[in-house]
């Protein structure tokens, strides 16, 4: 069957060069404001976690698009807090910022909320394992 086009009216193909590139949203990609309200300072009590306990301070810069934190003092291995995009979005407290050898990690997913407005749970766990439940308590200092 044929199509009936109106001369006037232009086809796609004579439209598309006209047309601009369609630029989609970054998902993964935070607003803005997340980054200019992350605390300056946080600390974080845990039960069982040692290593994890203590005093965050803000680092310069970001990691993976989101504000990244390193524990203050630490006795044995340097602490990171910052987010991941494993797993759909996941804050963990690792040792190692290349993310393989995770302390502690987020159970909810994270996409838009920073650790201390995170209400789901976290675990002992790297990627992968099922881990124990672990009390974390995040304040902004």
């Amino acid at each position: 069957t044929a199509q009936l086009q109106n001369p006037e009216t232009p086809s796609v193909a004579q439209l598309a060069p006209a047309l601009p590139p369609i630029t989609l949203p970054n998902p993964a990609a935070p607003a803005p404001s997340m980054v200019a309200r992350a605390a300056s300072r946080l600390f974080i009590s845990t039960e069982d976690s040692r290593e994890v306990s203590g005093e965050y301070k803000l680092q310069d810069g970001q990691l993976n698009e989101r504000p990244a934190w390193k524990k203050v003092r630490s006795e044995d291995k340097p602490m990171y807090l910052f987010w991941t995009p494993r797993q759909c979005g996941r804050w963990i407290f690792t040792s190692e910022p290349d993310e393989e050898t995770v302390c502690v990690r987020s159970l909810q997913v994270a996409w838009t909320a920073l650790p201390e407005e995170l209400c789901g749970g976290w675990v002992k766990a790297k990627f992968g394992d099922r881990g124990a439940k672990e009390r974390v308590c995040i304040l902004r200092v």
